[in-house]
């Protein structure tokens, strides 16, 4: 084959490959919701949740990406957590000025004693070239593989996200600013995280944003450092706290193990951090 023909079947066959990429993910609003490994999955979030930026951001672990997005028919929202990791991979290209700030940030409490160790694979992949090339071309990013495709149809067809919940009749929950007026004792290496964590949030909310810490309802108990980061975090920046662990509690709610919520409990708590964004 003369290398013109070649070059043309090259192209059209890219072509073709970018229009199924595009047109699959426009079927799934943009982003998959799993890949087949939790890297992946959370390289989709991040990639897809940055741009546009969105109005509020949910930052943390698996935990806070069971909850529906933009994606699932929640405008104005993005889910950016990190499996197997916490909110400070995302505060941090925040505070670095890689990622934008929205006008509100929600971070999740119970797994900031993951940010003890410094870096990891996510935040070497944020500073990657090819992870900002799915950013901007997302048929290039996370959410678009193939086996993305594949695992979302799975998890859609056992979940099925929806844009609605329980309508009945709920109390409002209003976030409590700096809660702990007492400082809380913390071992040097968590007390090394709540000052970086406080250092970046007291930034953010010079620029006018809303900062949530939310503590999220789990079978698995919290451990002490991560909600001693968290307590001190509320404290030292005078941000909001919500204790959803201590408002929802079974069986109002329901797991599909002992950390992770199910759809209709993970929309509700959605809703509730909203609600409370809106009277904060």
């Amino acid at each position: 084959m003369t290398p013109i023909p070649y070059l043309l079947t090259l192209m059209s066959t890219l072509a073709v490959c970018f229009t199924i990429s595009s047109a699959t993910l426009w079927a799934f609003n943009g982003r998959t919701h799993k890949s087949e490994s939790n890297f992946f999955s959370s390289l989709a979030r991040l990639q897809s949740g940055i741009a546009p930026v969105p109005s509020v951001m949910l930052l943390g672990s698996s935990m806070t990406g069971r909850l529906p997005d933009r994606a699932s028919g929640f405008a104005g929202v993005a889910n950016l957590g990190c499996d197997g990791s916490s909110a400070i991979p995302a505060l941090r290209a925040i505070a670095n000025g890689d990622f934008p700030a929205p006008a509100a940030i929600v971070i999740e409490a119970n797994t900031l004693d993951r940010g003890l160790t410094e870096g990891g694979e996510i935040e070497e992949a944020i500073r990657s070239g090819w992870f900002w090339a799915g950013v901007w071309v997302p048929q290039l990013g996370a959410a678009a593989r193939p086996s993305a495709f594949v695992y979302s149809a799975l998890f859609s067809r056992r979940h099925r996200f929806m844009a609605q919940s329980n309508t009945a009749s709920r109390k409002r929950l209003v976030p409590t600013p700096a809660a702990w007026k007492d400082p809380v004792p913390l071992v040097p290496a968590a007390e090394k995280v709540a000052s970086e964590i406080a250092a970046i949030v007291g930034e953010i909310r010079k620029r006018g944003a809303l900062v949530l810490v939310v503590q999220f309802p789990c079978r698995r108990e919290v451990t002490s450092e991560s909600l001693g980061i968290a307590h001190e975090l509320s404290r030292r920046t005078a941000t909001g706290y919500l204790d959803l662990q201590g408002e929802l509690v079974e069986p109002l709610i329901g797991f599909t193990d002992d950390v992770h919520l199910d759809t209709p409990s993970a929309i509700l708590c959605l809703r509730y951090i909203l609600e409370s964004l809106d009277h904060y």
